[in-house]
């Protein structure tokens, strides 16, 4: 268990181990489930960092620590909650693996479709290798016969949001989003009463930590300062236009001082795209497929651990008691 600088953090010890002066080394007593140990320790975490004290840094000594009291249940019924808390565990480890699986797929998905895209069957187009007449060359490599290479300024008006403080945020509520440079909460800043901006947009980040992040945009909204706009034209998915240029801004980024990337730097990124909308749809609607899987995984992971923290509430102080012939609620989770 750690107990410097970080407070409270605890792992279970599968085999011999060596920890320096910032852990706690606990072994239980006879009568002790390890695995119940660990349980109590994470759902009485905060009240252990109560216990810190230092300037540089917090941190718990040896006689705070052993004088931390914790409830303690029968010793079946320690086993019998260790084992339900830990069949909810391997659901969440096993979703997380899923959720990095699909993740993988995503990203090579994307790597793919934009830059083979897809046939009028909607089938991924062969690689370059694999039929190399249905590619041209270009300045951005191989790119399918039908694509062309055009810079943003060519494909959408840019623009830029405008200064909205905290003052004006709550003096002017309302239901419109402000979005602004924080990634946190896709963005949004607050909500106010009127909308700049109505459709579809691709946005980034011009300044900060989170220079040139791409997003897309729908519906009425509004952009802070710190944000650059692209409307797409008529011949251009706003979508596309979001997802071929979130692997290609980085690079454009300056570190001179503050993280910037500015309209005149993104108006002469280049981008291969579909000369047919249609294709470029089709591209997003796949994409948009892999998205809802992953969505759809992570709804599972919150619930899972809503539903731990919710068991170790009830389980670890005792408000609910757990026969010890009980088996029904692991076998809910198995």
């Amino acid at each position: 268990m750690t107990s410097r600088a970080t407070l409270g953090e605890v792992k279970i010890a599968l085999g011999e181990v060596c920890t320096n002066q910032g852990f706690k080394s606990l072994i239980p007593f006879k009568g002790v489930d390890g695995r119940f140990l660990y349980y109590q320790i994470g759902l009485n975490k905060e009240r252990y960092k109560g216990f810190g004290i230092g300037s540089t840094f917090l941190e718990v000594n040896k006689r705070d620590t052993e004088r931390f009291e914790l409830l303690v249940a029968p010793e079946k019924e320690q086993h019998r909650i260790a084992e339900i808390l830990s069949t909810v565990d391997e659901a969440i480890e096993q979703t997380e693996v899923l959720i990095t699986k699909y993740q993988q797929v995503k990203a090579g998905l994307m790597q793919d479709l934009f830059t083979r895209g897809v046939t009028l069957d909607g089938q991924l187009r062969p690689t370059y290798k694999q039929a190399p007449h249905l590619y041209r060359e270009s300045p951005l490599g191989w790119i399918p016969k039908d694509w062309e290479v055009r810079s943003v300024s060519q494909l959408g008006r840019l623009g830029r949001g405008r200064v909205i403080s905290q003052d004006y945020l709550e003096a002017h509520p309302g239901e419109y989003p402000v979005y602004s440079s924080q990634s946190l909460n896709e963005g949004i800043f607050g909500l106010i009463d009127t909308y700049d901006f109505e459709g579809e947009y691709v946005t980034w980040t011009t300044d900060g930590a989170f220079a040139g992040t791409v997003f897309f945009r729908s519906g009425r909204f509004n952009c802070t300062n710190v944000c650059g706009t692209i409307r797409p034209f008529e011949s251009v998915s706003a979508r596309f236009l979001a997802g071929a240029l979130s692997g290609r801004t980085a690079r454009h980024v300056s570190y001179v001082g503050n993280p910037k990337l500015m309209n005149n730097v993104m108006a002469k990124i280049e981008v291969p795209i579909p000369k047919d909308l249609a294709e470029q749809k089709m591209i997003v609607q796949k994409i948009e497929a892999a998205v809802l899987v992953l969505k759809s995984h992570g709804e599972d992971l919150r619930k899972l651990r809503q539903q731990k923290q919710g068991l170790m509430q009830d389980l670890l102080t005792g408000r609910v008691r757990v026969k010890v012939a009980e088996s029904a609620m692991v076998e809910a989770f198995a």
